[in-house]
């Protein structure tokens, strides 16, 4: 499992993604179902299952008064998932211009042309 921090939206070559988007802070059973069907979609099609998460988490950003405390570090994070078959967890810098951006604009340029 590849830890890929996105600083730039360069395509990556990974071949057919099945990505999920989330913060996954806790990898808790909601989210590790989210997981599982990335996974299975990306080996159904010999693919790449991709985790794709944001750091800091949005809140810190947004409402930083009212954030939570978070449940584990990043590399935590990607240690647990991991071990539920992900390829790669590819950790988008979470600011302000991203959270103004349009969700037609994020994914295109992040899903589908970065990743």
């Amino acid at each position: 499992m590849d830890l890929v921090r996105l600083e730039t939206l360069e395509a990556r070559s990974w071949p057919r993604p099945a990505v999920t988007v989330g913060n996954f802070d806790g990898v808790h059973r909601g989210h590790q179902a989210l997981v599982a069907q990335a996974v299975a979609d990306a080996r159904a099609s010999g693919g790449t299952a991709v985790v794709l998460t944001f750091d800091p988490h949005p809140s810190r950003v947004l409402a930083p008064d009212r954030a939570p405390a978070t449940l584990m570090t990043l590399e935590q994070k990607a240690e647990r998932l991991a071990r539920l078959g992900v390829d790669r967890v590819a950790v988008l810098p979470f600011t302000p211009l991203l959270a103004a951006q349009p969700a037609p604009e994020f994914a295109r340029r992040v899903l589908h042309d970065a990743l």
